[in-house]
């Protein structure tokens, strides 16, 4: 018996493996950037003292747990040291400026074992983080503005409600996929 029967059926397969083989490809992959991010910053303490200081910057993409962003307009000043790269000290007024407003307006969580406390202060931002130098007197202080998105993340008691809401509109955006 022959593989294709008749004509049409092997026009038809060959059509269709021509398309495949020349169907355009994208040059870049199809993704968007990560524009969201979970920061956290924990304060470890014993005895009265601060002994550690972590921050935390993570991508959050389907983070749920979070309540309305509002628009940070945040003047901060960090010391600078000779020498200091450009890149260094932004990145650096970023990092303060983001512990800044966890801790001001975070979600705030104390736990304490054997004598050794750990406050956290958490939070979601929405990148970017604009930088904005203030001109300043002395030489050695770099005055700035920091601009962005940030949310408080919802206290523990709403979770379970927000993530309902955030995967019934996840399955609204699919569906709408669907006939877009």
């Amino acid at each position: 018996m022959p593989l294709f029967s008749n004509f049409y059926d092997f026009l038809f397969s060959s059509a269709l493996i021509l398309g495949m083989l020349i169907w355009p490809k994208p040059l870049i992959a199809d993704h968007t950037p990560i524009s969201t991010y979970y920061i956290r910053y924990d304060i470890k303490s014993s005895n009265h003292r601060i002994t550690d200081e972590n921050f935390l910057m993570i991508p959050a993409e389907n983070e749920f747990r979070m309540e309305n962003f509002s628009q940070i307009v945040l003047p901060c000043v960090i010391s600078m040291t000779p020498g200091e790269s450009k890149t260094n000290t932004l990145q650096r007024a970023k990092n303060e400026a983001l512990k800044r407003v966890l801790h001001e307006k975070g979600l705030q969580s104390v736990k304490t074992k054997n004598g050794v406390t750990i406050l956290s202060f958490e939070g979601v931002i929405i990148a970017p983080i604009r930088i904005f130098q203030i001109p300043d007197t002395e030489p050695l202080r770099f005055s700035y503005t920091a601009h962005f998105k940030y949310s408080p993340v919802a206290f523990p008691d709403r979770w379970q409600g927000l993530k309902l809401r955030a995967a019934i509109k996840e399955k609204l955006q699919d569906f709408f996929r669907l006939f877009h």
